[in-house]
């Protein structure tokens, strides 16, 4: 602020502040406050907050009554060199984040318990799954390629042979050990804690936490027990927030796992050429010391007691503690002991049967993700009900089977870039992979990436047919802006040309509705989004039960299954293996190269690390080689900033007096942000504060994900509290988000617009603003794209469609944020006519 701006809010005491955050892809201060120049006013080095200046660094607000100040968090997924290394994490963080999307089965019997209870476990297994996979692929290239088939060929001929074993073993386990290191996270906890009075606690049911609502307590019988209370209260846990010490307990028995792989295959090769014959205990002690990390990782429960049903066996979490520590250092003794008692390094190797060797993997990641398939169904199947009383816009996605289908799509990931590496080593060395398992991935690649094309295809196709009808409620949408006698004297929408970058009107109107309206299904492709989920991991599980199968003794498979799986060698191979083959190589070079940009440069590293953006959110609960999660620090630390505005810390604002009120003013991802530190502040800092959700995924996606922590309940509670002074503005053509607040919305070329929102009565009639042609479904605005100005472009400039960005720029912001303001009225926009 000047200092006439200070001056006047000190003197008068009438000043407000509006706090921005920011979305996906870490957009810098400068451009979440729409000042060329901005300096830091608070936070620290990752959660930081920041107001608009001028050249000099002085304070700049353009409003003497508003202090505008931007919450910046994109630190936590781009702000060193080193994260843009996470994009080897993404497999980890979608079965991590997998943990997240059960269903909530505190409302529920003890049998949906069980369900959630088996469903949990069985990710957690996949994730070790994951780990193991990664070691054998490291395996594959650094103690077989490496050794022995391009030891002939290449520089390592040089090396001395009693170096080579150990060099190998050593790199192969070094790959585990950077995967455990980049996981790491540091013990993030709340610095204040929550009034008794915030809205977490209303929200929260007094009861034992570790039993079902509505089950009995000891003593009591079931008509006795508390009532189950409806309602997402994930994100009102502090252990959400502040998790356990128990994350490293994890991490110890993936790194256990990981090296306890590399060890067996070391033996294994030694097994293979007859001349150690300690090598066979040995691998049975390697493969006995995966097979107890996995059962204890299995049955750990949520390490960090993050996720809704965690259960409270203290005691057993302090056994599995020790005997993390146990599996952590048995694995790197056995793999030295494989190594040091295995064959001569001078004398000639063969290269190792891996198919041998990884079938079980094989066999074992087949059989857990079918009974994940089955426990998610039987969980989506004992929950549904519950969604008979939720708008069919806020229920979860894929019928309650998105947690299955997440998770097959990180393992398919996940295997993908293991193929990927062992492929491009293989190519860089000029050498084929020994393992005919090898090409079946790269088959089951190719068949993807065809049955892929073939869906893009059928989406493209429906974009172009529903873009005619779209165009229709396009214009409808428009109509509102000039007078129905002579469109020549009002307001027509320009036509989008590739001149300059901007619109330039050429009298084409029909042309500019039709593009619009392209854009706005292209938009819709968003819901098809659990579809591509599905059908990837129904595929996936397929051609793995294909693979299996075909590697038992029941032999050849039916032509329709045996088209799955059927390549065994670069000699056999087809169309889908050579797609694949292509696909995984060119997946390892783009790998490569994001990777390198993304270390060197900023731009790079926000624009790949947008997944981190919305994965690691959630903490560490299935796989614990992923980002530290961010929302540990970011909630609390925006929370405290709202207290700090509204007056309720010892510290008091530079301004000399607390804000009137706050308008928080999250975009995207940040929405998710700001509706989670909302629920920490009591009912009276709710008072002062309002909600402008801009670009918002608080029904088009955290809820239909996420049910256990955001669903309708929660989002109308909030809304309550607020007492009404909420506001979300959207926009048809945003690819990312969609509306919060609003359903079943009619199409304006039915007549007056109708449609159902939070706080409404039943199916109401929506109000047009004459003046940008937005609607207002009750709380929820949606924003024409792009807003039209005059036909001589006298009066503002002419724009191109904005989509999911630049809603300050919006004509309709400032009426938002007035109508959140206490005691505001929402401004006058007139009903649409009735259709001719």
């Amino acid at each position: 602020m000047t200092g006439d701006g200070a001056a006047t809010a000190a003197t008068t005491g009438a000043y407000s502040v509006e706090l921005r955050i920011h979305g996906v892809s870490g957009t810098p201060p400068g451009a979440m406050l729409t000042s060329e120049h901005v300096r830091q006013v608070a936070g620290d080095d990752r959660s930081r907050f920041f107001r608009p200046c001028d050249a000099s660094g002085d304070e700049n607000q353009t409003d003497p009554t508003r202090i505008l100040e931007g919450y910046h968090w994109g630190q936590f997924t781009a702000g060193s060199w080193r994260q843009g290394l996470w994009l080897v994490l993404i497999p980890f963080g979608f079965v991590n984040a997998a943990a997240f999307m059960l269903p909530d089965p505190r409302s529920h019997r003890r049998g949906v318990s069980i369900a959630h209870t088996t469903a949990s476990a069985l990710i957690r297994l996949v994730g070790i799954g994951q780990t193991c996979t990664i070691a054998l692929a490291s395996s594959l290239i650094f103690v077989d390629l490496l050794t022995v088939q391009a030891r002939q060929t290449s520089w390592l001929r040089n090396v001395p042979d009693w170096l080579l074993p150990f060099g190998a073993a050593a790199a192969a386990a070094l790959v585990v050990a950077g995967l455990f290191a980049m996981g790491l996270q540091p013990r993030y906890q709340p610095s204040v804690p929550p009034p008794a009075t915030s809205l977490a606690a209303a929200l929260m049911p007094a009861r034992d936490t570790h039993r079902p609502e509505g089950e009995p307590g000891p003593g009591q019988t079931r008509d006795q027990a508390p009532p189950a209370r409806p309602g997402a209260v994930g994100l009102c846990r502090p252990d959400f927030y502040g998790g356990r010490l128990h994350a490293p307990t994890l991490s110890r028995l993936h790194l256990g796992a990981g090296i306890g792989v590399v060890a067996v295959i070391v033996a294994l090769k030694g097994e293979q050429s007859g001349q150690a014959p300690a090598a066979a205990p040995l691998g049975a002690a390697g493969a006995g010391l995966v097979v107890a990390a996995a059962v204890i990782a299995t049955v750990l429960g949520d390490p960090e007691r993050s996720t809704i049903a965690s259960a409270g066996h203290e005691r057993w979490h302090r056994v599995a503690e020790w005997l993390s520590w146990v599996v952590a250092g048995a694995a790197p003794s056995l793999l030295l002991a494989a190594v040091v008692l295995g064959p001569d390094p001078g004398a000639p190797q063969q290269p190792l049967d891996f198919e041998a060797s990884a079938s079980w993997l094989v066999y074992a990641m087949s059989v857990v993700m079918l009974g994940l398939l089955g426990a998610n169904g039987v969980l989506a199947t004992l929950t549904r009900h519950t969604a008979d009383d939720v708008p069919r816009a806020f229920r979860p996605y894929a019928a309650g089977m998105a947690p299955w289908a997440m998770a097959s799509v990180g393992v398919f990931l996940g295997v993908g870039y293991s193929a990927a590496a062992v492929l491009a080593t293989a190519n860089a060395l000029g050498v084929d992979p020994p393992s005919p398992l090898i090409f079946r991935i790269a088959h089951a690649w190719g068949v993807t990436v065809v049955l892929g094309a073939v869906l893009a295809a059928a989406l493209l196709g429906r974009v172009l047919w529903r873009a005619r009808g779209t165009t229709e409620e396009v214009r409808a949408a428009y109509a509102p802006l000039w007078c129905p006698d002579d469109p020549a004297n009002g307001r027509t929408l320009p036509h989008r040309r590739r001149k300059g970058g901007g619109w330039v009107e050429d009298g084409e109107a029909g042309a500019a509705y039709r593009r619009v309206a392209t854009a706005c299904e292209v938009a819709l492709l968003k819901n098809a989004l659990p579809v591509v989920f599905v059908s990837a991991a129904t595929l996936g599980l397929a051609m793995s039960l294909a693979a299996s199968l075909e590697s038992t003794p029941l032999g050849d498979l039916p032509v329709a299954l045996g088209e799955l799986s059927e390549v065994e060698s670069p000699q056999s191979s087809s169309l889908f293996a050579d797609l694949g083959t292509y696909a995984l190589v060119g997946l390892a070079g783009l790998l490569l190269l994001l990777g390198r940009q993304a270390v060197r440069a900023s731009e790079t590293r926000r624009g790949v690390n947008i997944i981190w953006d919305v994965v690691s959110f959630w903490p560490h609960s299935a796989h614990p080689f992923v980002p530290p999660p961010y929302s540990q620090t970011a909630v609390p630390a925006l929370a405290q900033r709202i207290r700090f505005h509204t007056g309720a810390l010892d510290v008091q604002p530079m301004e000399g007096r607390p804000a009137d009120h706050v308008v928080l003013a999250p975009h995207s991802q940040g929405s998710l942000i700001g509706l989670a530190s909302l629920l920490w502040l009591s009912e009276e800092e709710l008072g002062r504060v309002g909600l402008v959700t801009h670009g918002s995924q608080l029904q088009v996606a955290f809820p239909r994900a996420f049910p256990a922590y955001v669903d309708f309940a929660l989002v109308t509670a909030v809304h309550e509290r607020l007492r009404g002074r909420w506001v979300n503005l959207y926009r048809q053509t945003d690819p990312i988000a969609g509306p919060v607040l609003s359903w079943d919305r009619t199409p304006m070329t039915r007549g007056t617009p109708r449609s159902r929102h939070v706080g409404g009565a039943g199916q109401e009639a929506d109000r047009v603003s004459a003046r940008t042609g937005r609607r207002e479904s009750g709380p929820d605005w949606r924003l024409l794209d792009p807003t039209p100005a005059d036909n001589d472009r006298m009066l503002g400039p002419l724009l191109r469609m904005c989509k999911h960005s630049d809603f300050p720029r919006s004509p309709d912001w400032q009426d938002a944020v007035d109508a959140v303001r206490p005691g505001a009225r929402a401004p006058a926009a007139g009903l649409v006519p009735e259709a001719t």
